[in-house]
């Protein structure tokens, strides 16, 4: 992802306040043989949830989908105000790298108040980027931004400071250069592992308007969907050539969200009679759009779609409601939404679903009765929840995640 929406670090209330795409790696297997000397190799069994190991011992061919990067730390934050999760002073952040069953590996610790927040995970699944304010933090001018990459095997570390306050995420398919977004005026850039930039991509696009600071790279890297201020979405390549301008019909401002196949990309879009952002399904060849969701219809919950995802037969959606609070979603026949509700969270808690794996959805959620936020393997089709980390699991309050592979990876 280019330009959306951090990983929330906070999960919200209904009450007023505050309100991860790379190729998949092929799935691990049980034994590995070396077709040059004839052996077989026995992997290490998966590590079971709640156990840890060191980062030496990440079994690196078996890191694939439903692997999960996150920042965990061990203090009981409260999510029982309107006001953002609080911390112990003096407490760590720890970085894990889990695997589909809760196993984790520790990577490194950062402490409390020093903490970045994870930005995108490189497709090759090595690297990862957190970001901060930089240098200029509190002279009341941009901060700027501190933009840590870390070598997930080593625990080596590297900072860049960028001039200004963006977004990052890298390249596809395995993230040999940055991706990054200036929050200010929104121009998309190509940065090099040094910050130096290589290419600026295009602003403006004739009746479309201009770039709104949203965009989503296809798998292979080739191509770039660019949001733009009205009615539509930019193609581009990667070398920055304008391909074509998407027309959405009545629509106002878009952001793309993910490309739903790779000819087409799942677009969010105000609809300007309704007031409504619904969802799109725009192809890439320039033929017709569908529209994947509809406006409501009068007093529903439902004020935005912001993102779906197809798991097994159905197909489940990041839907907006009052004051900042997000839930749960599934697609109805007549392509409107309705709530779902998860085993074991209390009414009125935000779900910020981190993307899907199979049949199952990894949701960032609080669990009832718990202090902090978890993160919990969801199957909606058997209403089946297994609590990975966090209360339910083991305590503590998980600050961000990003799911191997999945587009949402970038602020």
């Amino acid at each position: 992802m280019i330009g959306a929406v951090v990983l929330a670090s906070t999960v919200t209330l209904a009450a007023c306040g505050s309100s991860p795409s790379s190729p998949r790696s092929a799935p691990s297997h049980a034994t590995s043989t070396n077709t040059n000397t004839s052996t077989t190799t026995t992997l290490p069994p998966p590590l079971a949830k709640g156990q840890t190991a060191s980062r030496q011992a990440i079994p690196w061919k078996q890191v694939g989908p439903g692997w999960v990067l996150t920042l965990w730390d061990s203090s009981p934050a409260s999510t029982q105000s309107e006001q953002p999760l609080t911390t112990v002073p003096g407490e760590s952040a720890d970085l894990y790298l889990m695997n589909p069953q809760g196993g984790r590996y520790l990577v490194t610790t950062f402490p409390i108040g020093d903490t970045p927040t994870l930005s995108a995970w490189s497709g090759d699944g090595r690297r990862a980027v957190l970001v901060g304010e930089g240098e200029g933090a509190g002279s009341g001018e941009d901060p700027g931004t501190a933009v840590t990459e870390i070598d997930l095997a080593t625990g080596a570390v590297q900072t860049i400071n960028l001039p200004t306050s963006e977004s990052i995420s890298y390249s596809n398919p395995t993230g040999l250069a940055f991706l990054a977004t200036s929050q200010t005026t929104p121009v998309l850039q190509r940065l090099s592992s040094d910050g130096a930039v290589e290419l600026s991509y295009p602003t403006q696009f004739g009746a479309l308007g201009a770039f709104n600071g949203s965009s989503r790279e296809s798998p292979d890297g080739t191509e770039i969907a660019m949001g733009t201020n009205d009615g539509g979405i930019a193609l581009v390549t990667n070398a920055g050539d304008v391909l074509s301008n998407l027309l959405i019909p009545g629509a106002g401002p878009c952001s793309p969200d993910r490309w739903w196949t790779a000819d087409e990309v799942l677009v969010s879009c105000l609809d300007v009679a309704s007031n409504f952002s619904p969802l799109w399904l725009v192809p890439t060849s320039g033929s017709a759009p569908t529209a994947l969701t509809v406006p409501p219809p009068a007093g529903s919950q439902d004020l935005g779609d912001e993102d779906a995802w197809q798991v097994g037969t159905g197909t489940y959606l990041q839907d907006a409601g009052a004051c900042g609070y997000q839930y749960l979603a599934v697609l109805d026949p007549d392509h409107t939404t309705s709530p779902v509700a998860m085993p074991d969270v209390a009414q009125g808690v935000s779900q910020l679903v981190l993307g899907a794996v199979g049949d199952q959805l990894l949701v960032q959620t609080a669990i009832a009765c718990g202090a902090g936020i978890s993160l919990v393997w969801f199957n909606p089709q058997t209403d089946v929840a297994n609590v990975v980390l966090g209360p339910g699991a083991n305590g503590g309050n998980v600050i961000s995640a990003l799911l191997f592979g999945d587009e949402n990876e970038a602020t």
